[in-house]
């Protein structure tokens, strides 16, 4: 080729070169490092979806807590054996590589099972027999392990007078209510029978337990409004 063509063809080059400035657009850009935070649950469901890790940027971490039967979720370790968490839901992660964390567990604690206390075999007396206000009933003989129940419920609320008259041997009575509570009578004795006092409601049973205060006994009761 004719080195005057050559020549113009250099010089022309140039001149392009000088005219066209440079913008910014054209000059390099480092590609963003981006690496990924996976977890994983380890034995349990419902891991967080992986992250991405802009380098040099903190990443919080997701506030996603996975699940465990019979567990509870304590954090995050980079272990998938470790123990103590290194992270925990919601926190700052900031190293610049791809990394798994994995679940740590903790074993949730057994119930402590409430035991009801047992309450005390009521008695079953059979029959209990039932008095009217001014019936002498003669219980008959009795002694300190065998006794005859019966069952009194009065139309008026107020005091009763309870007696006892004829008895060979210290004759005794317990007062209960419906429930077999106690309602803790005090007897006074004349001899061998009793007279006792009871302060009682309207429509509400009451059972008395006959027996003796010592060896056996053949006596009656008989009830009153004071």
């Amino acid at each position: 080729m004719n080195k005057k063509i050559l020549s113009l063809i250099l010089v022309l080059t140039m001149m392009f070169s000088i005219a066209v400035p440079v913008t910014a657009t054209d000059e390099f850009t480092e590609p963003t490092e981006i690496s990924d935070v996976i977890y994983d649950a380890n034995g349990g469901t419902g891991a967080p979806t992986k992250q991405a890790k802009v380098h040099n940027v903190g990443l919080t971490l997701s506030k996603t807590k996975p699940t465990r039967a019979g567990y509870d979720f304590v954090g995050w370790s980079t272990k998938k054996t470790g123990t103590s968490p290194e992270y925990q839901p919601g926190g700052l992660y900031k190293v610049n590589r791809k990394i798994t964390l994995y679940a740590i567990w903790k074993i949730k604690p057994m119930p402590i099972p409430t035991v009801k206390p047992i309450s005390p075999p009521r008695p079953t007396p059979t029959p209990c027999i039932p008095i009217k206000l001014g019936q002498k009933i003669n219980v008959g003989s009795v002694n300190k392990t065998m006794f005859k129940y019966y069952s009194f419920k009065p139309t008026v609320s107020g005091k009763y007078v309870i007696t006892s008259t004829g008895s060979t041997g210290a004759a005794n009575l317990a007062l209960f209510n419906s429930s077999w509570k106690s309602l803790g009578l005090s007897l006074s004795y004349t001899g061998n029978n009793f007279k006792g006092v009871a302060n009682m409601t309207a429509g509400t049973t009451y059972i008395f337990r006959c027996g003796t205060r010592s060896g056996s006994a053949a006596y009656s009761i008989n009830i009153t409004k004071q």
